[in-house]
Formats: C-alpha cells, structure tokens, sequence
C-alpha cells in the first residue's frame, strides 16, 4: 500500500521519505530506491493521461472533419440541385436529370463528392424507371 499510495499518488510522501531516510542500518539505501520508484511512477503515470488526451483529441479532430465534409457535400448537392432545377418547382424531372448529366460544370462538382459518371446514369434508371 505504501509503494502505491506514497509512490505513485504521493500521498504521505513526506512521512514517507523521513522514516526511510532516518531509519536504521539498509532504509537510507531504501530512501534512494523509493525516489526512483516516484520518478518511474510519476513519468508513467504522466505518460498514460498525456496519451488519453491525444486520444480525446484525436477522435474530435475526426469527429468535426467528418462534419465538415457532410455540411460540404450538402452544400455541393444542394447548389447541383439549384442548378439542375430549371423551372424552379423543387423537383428535378427526368428530363432536368437528363440535362445534369450532359452539364460539365454538374458533373465536376459531382466527381468531387465521389459519384462517378456511371453511377449517376445508374441513379437515373433507378428513379425515372417505368412503372
């Protein structure tokens, strides 16, 4: 208990440290001993907090770049959408589909959000298809 509450919480320490170095025949040998079970303990100790907060620090740093690229791609897609709208209802037409396709300047802005050309052709089966 000594080594952990002393030496590692340091509580006590100084009770600690003044038995060790007044005691008789082998404890001052022991009072250098026990100095340097504090400095491992405390580096140790230190050493672990500093990695949790890296940790912490690190899955926010992820967290918020995640939100940006989401808030970025809802901003990419909704200004193709402004744009593909031509007649302004709030619904894009298969045929306002068809007109995004043929647009270079849609199409770069799509391949920015990772859909390539295929996919949007795919897209476009999947929901103008026939009843």
């Amino acid at each position: 208990f000594t080594l952990f509450g002393g030496g590692t919480l340091l509580d006590d320490l100084n009770g600690t440290l003044q038995l060790l170095r007044d005691g008789p025949g082998i404890a001052p040998l022991l009072f250098w001993a026990f100095v340097l079970f504090i400095l491992i303990s405390s580096f140790t100790l230190l050493n672990m907090l500093v990695g949790v907060l890296c940790e912490v620090v690190a899955a926010t740093a992820e967290g918020e770049a995640e939100d940006m690229i989401k808030k970025e791609a809802v901003r990419r897609l909704t200004q193709v959408f402004e744009e593909i709208d031509t007649n302004r209802s709030g619904t894009i037409t298969a045929m306002e589909f068809e007109t995004m396709q043929n647009t270079a300047s849609i199409v770069r802005a799509l391949g920015k959000l990772g859909l390539q050309y295929k996919h949007v052709r795919i897209l476009a089966r999947c929901l103008f298809e026939d009843d």
